[in-house]
């Protein structure tokens, strides 16, 4: 069972020497606010992003459901199934954590980023399936995992193995799958797999120095 009380990540590990300053994602389109971060390490095979505190709202894919019932209760939340009641506005991306069972992924929990000026008093989730979820500072491994077409089997599996070879140290057993766009949309899609750093990045000779997006 997916824990109510559930930190959706952890701890901030940067890379020596780059400085934190956090900027509008190139991939926010669409959105009014979309979850920042700086860009620590680059090369062909994957980036290491530094993402600055945030909060979200989540809610379990229970047993027998499917994805899109724990989306439709997440937007009910952002209009207005909530107290106060209050309309939120649309933001970016869309967070699908997947358990890695025996090599297969398994949905989860879905989440929501909320803006930032509710950082400090979110509104509380009318729906008891619903629920609240603050994150720290953290540093993920990320690669964009194509369009509409892709297999998320294979491509978190090839993330994880390239994370493997050059020895990171990250979280094996789940991995996030983020979502730019509509869930409805054809065009301009864009999904990223995330796997959580638990150590140091290895930003050595290989990688571009750290840049800020935006």
């Amino acid at each position: 069972m997916f824990p109510v009380s559930v930190h959706l990540l952890l701890a901030p590990l940067l890379c020596p020497g780059v400085s934190a300053q956090w900027g509008r994602t190139p991939t926010c389109t669409g959105a009014t606010e979309c979850f920042s971060y700086v860009t620590l390490c680059r090369d062909t095979e994957y980036e290491s992003r530094a993402y600055e505190p945030s909060h979200w709202v989540g809610t379990q894919v229970l047993p027998a459901e499917r994805r899109y019932r724990a989306i439709t209760r997440l937007r009910e939340y952002f209009n207005k199934k909530n107290r106060p009641g209050i309309l939120i506005e649309r933001t970016s991306p869309i967070l699908t954590m997947y358990g890695n069972v025996n090599g297969v992924p398994r949905e989860m929990a879905v989440f929501f980023y909320l803006p930032r000026r509710f950082l400090s008093n979110p509104p509380i989730p009318r729906d008891e399936l619903v629920y609240l979820s603050n994150s720290p500072a953290q540093t993920l491994f990320v690669r964009s995992a194509g369009s509409i077409f892709f297999n998320l089997k294979r491509a978190s599996q090839e993330l994880l193995e390239d994370l493997l070879r050059q020895r990171e140290i990250f979280m094996q057993d789940r991995f996030y799958l983020a979502e730019y766009h509509r869930p409805l949309s054809i065009l301009g899609r864009r999904n990223e797999i995330w796997f959580q750093a638990l150590g140091p990045v290895r930003c050595g000779s290989r990688f571009g120095s750290g840049q800020p997006t935006g």
